[in-house]
């Protein structure tokens, strides 16, 4: 499981280095992604095209290196803003919103 944070102060470029770094370019099998947005207060806005930028520039590799995605959330209005949009828009692997961190078994396989 990979977790990228994002908060009010996250910089998209600095946001765009992580997912490409940590998640993209990475080697290895397909993971589980959380996106935490537990310490967003509210919807950028201004950030939103950039969103989509990144997503269609990297759609190849995010299915490859995506098998499903959390998006954690304490905000009602974040919450209801992304249902809005997975509403409208069907992603390449499933989305789950959750309110709370999933938990990740410690990997016991030797």
């Amino acid at each position: 499981m990979i977790v990228i944070r994002v908060t009010d102060q996250t910089m998209f470029e600095d946001y765009e280095r992580e997912v490409m770094q940590s998640l993209i370019d990475a080697p290895g099998p397909p993971v589980h992604v959380v996106w935490d947005l537990r310490n967003l207060t509210r919807v950028p806005w201004e950030l939103l095209g950039a969103q989509v930028a990144l997503m269609k520039r990297i759609r190849e590799r995010i299915w490859q290196r995506i098998f499903k995605s959390t998006i954690v959330t304490s905000s009602e209005s974040t919450r209801s803003f992304l249902n809005a949009i997975f509403s409208l828009y069907t992603p390449m692997r499933p989305v789950q919103i959750a309110s709370e961190m999933p938990y990740d078994p410690p990997n016991t396989s030797r």
